[in-house]
């Protein structure tokens, strides 16, 4: 997943970071799905 975190309380030209990715980890089982922050796009993408 692709999404830019979102801080309310940050000043409003400020409220929205960087792109991040993240990886949702979903099971057969009723387990709660699992969220893995991946890091910034920035650092993933400069190799590419």
């Amino acid at each position: 997943m692709h999404y830019k975190p979102f801080n309310l309380k940050a000043p409003q030209n400020q409220r929205f970071g960087k792109h991040r990715y993240a990886a949702y980890i979903l099971t057969r089982t009723n387990e709660q799905a699992k969220v893995i922050d991946l890091g910034e796009t920035e650092e993933i993408e400069k190799p590419l």
